[in-house]
């Protein structure tokens, strides 16, 4: 330094070192904002049933639980911990992407019924209602009627009131007439009583003798011939105004045919040798109208093997990202370990931002109002992991890293009953982290006022009310015990559950959310402070990652699972309610196992752990050392399988 020159403040230094460790969480955590969050709704908008999303996405943890090992034998038995790393990222962002080229599984449509006059000079849509329809409707619809629709002619009103088969009314707004631009498939066959063979010619000139071909067209038979149009707001702009018939209330109405697609080519018009009056069936697709909208299943075995294959892949490589980038940053740290979370704060603050991002564009981009745009969502995530590579390939780590944990002689741990019960709530805790992340968006979609930025809105939530909790989570688990935190886990999940199954509009959602400050935020740091109390001297990373993978793995997945096959005898409201209520009952017995069977060995233990309170505070501040959950003889009972952990 410089004489004369002053010091930088400490605050101001930045560690270089540190640098791209913290790019590597903001980038990858931010992938996962921006899109894994919303998958399970994507899978619906592409019509996945809630049995089909609940065993793929269900499937899915297990996955990761058995691949994570997997990736960190081959990153330590081949010292190539940085390219397995790279590896995975730019596979993750390619096979997430490939998920947005999957073929839907059904479609919806509007059913319209109508006539058609094809003649020798032109060729037109004949279509006659009574006035006093266009307040009413009936399905299928009436071309007039879905004119009268798209063109905004029904009188008094921009409600339209439509009278279906069962007898329930519905009400539809009615649709600009500038986005009324849906392509429609038609099928047609000959009226009653017509039983001349007529040449039908598709052609771009006006002579029916050029470039045409014979149909036999065969009566009672349908379909006999289909045609398309690409944009049927095109042909209601042909009203032929000259030709409208009225008779009482009774309208008949023209609409000229042009621009016509039959057999993948496109021609001008379709003509016949003689008068001819058909009957036709109209599916007009990717209409704003909702009116007398139809569903129909298309690709669906193609759509659940397409999309499972993709998503399998993707989190294969998905999997082992933070697992290999939490090896190299405690790498990096060596004994500075007190500073990950700094680096992984980043992680949080990249999901919060890029989720938000996403579903701005999601809302922005999308056409419907009821349906998001993922396409942005799913580029922007290959581009995030593309960039972590980038991020992971400028981290200066050694290859001398230890990744995977040893598990041998792990299933001792479950001879103690205090470890079962303990591991059984974190195991119920992440099925309902899975019922939550799979199925919470399915649900806010049905309900009323819901737009595409409410799930973004969730997570912002989410973040926001997390943060502080985890901050201070050590002193609430000193101030109250680490047994009454995981009560308070249980209460939080009965309300949080409930509160769902009563809501009436999708923006009431966020005050709720607050509630996941305590059912993961708080839960998760007792949860890990609870399992360094009862793990035997050198096996603290064994059963940290035991629950890890309990939580996140099968918890999840069974979760996932369960609630997808739930949901078809229940619905979503009484599946809500059923979990609600038994948190409250698994809460009441929590409570009557500890303060009956487990108490002997927990609080019992007070005096003597009080005894040794300052050497545990040391250790870990988060600890609450009243709450030992093994009794010393069982402590003893496991030190051999710590020795052997250790050698």
């Amino acid at each position: 330094m410089m004489e004369g020159e002053k010091p930088k403040p400490k605050w101001s230094t930045v560690n270089m070192n540190l640098l791209p460790v913290k790019a590597f969480f903001f980038l990858s955590l931010a992938g996962v904002g921006v899109l894994l969050p919303f998958i399970a709704l994507y899978m619906k908008q592409i019509g996945l049933t809630e049995s089909e999303t609940g065993v793929i996405y269900g499937i899915m943890p297990f996955i990761g639980f058995f691949t994570r090992p997997i990736f960190g034998y081959i990153s330590d038995r081949w010292k190539k911990h940085k390219l397995s790393l790279m590896i995975c990222c730019i596979l993750t962002g390619i096979f997430y992407l490939l998920l947005l080229f999957v073929p839907q599984s059904q479609s919806t449509y509007i059913d319209i019924r109508t006539n058609i006059h094809c003649g020798q000079y032109n060729s037109y849509i004949h279509d006659c209602n009574h006035i006093n329809m266009t307040n009413s409707l009936t399905c299928p619809l009436t071309f007039n009627s879905y004119a009268a629709l798209s063109k905004k002619t029904v009188e008094n009103s921009s409600i339209v009131s439509l009278q279906n088969d069962s007898d329930t009314t519905s009400y539809l707004p009615i649709v600009d007439e500038n986005h009324s631009d849906s392509s429609c498939s038609i099928s047609c066959h000959y009226k009653e009583g017509n039983k001349f063979q007529t040449k039908i010619c598709f052609t771009n000139e006006v002579d029916v003798n050029k470039h045409c071909f014979d149909i036999s067209v065969n009566v009672n038979k349908e379909p006999d011939f289909r045609f398309s149009v690409e944009n049927i707001f095109n042909i209601i702009k042909r009203e032929v105004l000259q030709d409208e018939q009225r008779v009482g209330d009774l309208v008949c109405r023209d609409f000229d045919i042009k621009s016509i697609t039959f057999r993948e080519k496109s021609y001008w018009q379709m003509l016949c040798d003689r008068d001819t009056e058909m009957n036709c069936s109209m599916k007009c697709y990717k209409s704003r109208n909702k009116a007398c909208e139809v569903s129909e299943a298309q690709n669906v075995n193609q759509t659940v093997a397409f999309f499972f294959v993709f998503f399998l892949l993707g989190n294969i490589f998905f999997a082992p990202i933070l697992s290999l980038g939490d090896a190299m940053t405690y790498d990096i740290l060596g004994e500075r370990r007190n500073v990950y979370g700094k680096q992984r704060l980043w992680g949080t603050v990249g999901f919060a931002l890029f989720s938000v991002t996403s579903t701005f564009l999601m809302e922005f981009l999308s056409d419907d109002p009821a349906k998001a745009n993922f396409t942005a969502s799913f580029f922007l995530f290959l581009v995030l992991f593309v960039l972590t590579a980038v991020s992971v390939f400028k981290i200066s780590a050694s290859e001398d890293i230890v990744s995977s944990s040893n598990f041998r002689d792990v299933c001792k741990l479950f001879h103690y009953s205090k470890v079962v019960v303990f591991l059984l709530v974190v195991l119920y805790f992440g099925l309902l982290t899975g019922v939550i992340e799979t199925f919470l968006y399915w649900y806010l979609s049905g309900l009323e006022s819901y737009i595409t930025i409410i799930p973004g809105l969730c997570l912002l939530v989410s973040c926001s009310v997390e943060t502080p909790v985890l901050f201070l989570s050590g002193y609430i688990i000193k101030k109250v015990s680490h047994l009454w935190c995981l009560y308070g886990v249980f209460a939080a999940y009965a309300l949080r559950f409930f509160l769902y199954s009563v809501l009436s509009n999708a923006w009431f959602v966020l005050p709720i959310e607050v509630l996941h400050s305590i059912t993961f935020g708080l839960m998760w740091a007792t949860s890990t402070s609870y399992a360094s109390i009862i793990s035997p001297p050198g096996m603290s990373a064994t059963i940290q990652g035991i629950i890890g993978g309990l939580h996140f793995g099968f918890g999840k997945g069974i979760g996932s699972i369960v609630t997808g096959f739930l949901l078809k005898p229940l619905g979503f409201v009484w599946t809500f309610r059923l979990f609600s209520f038994l948190s409250l009952g698994f809460l009441i017995l929590y409570i009557f196992i500890n303060q009956l069977g487990l108490k002997h060995s927990t609080l019992d233990q007070k005096k003597d752990s009080e005894e040794n309170a300052e050497a545990t505070i040391s250790n870990d501040s988060t600890v609450d050392v009243g709450q030992n959950l093994l009794s010393d003889q069982e402590k003893r009972d496991m030190e051999p399988l710590a020795v052997q952990d250790q050698s």
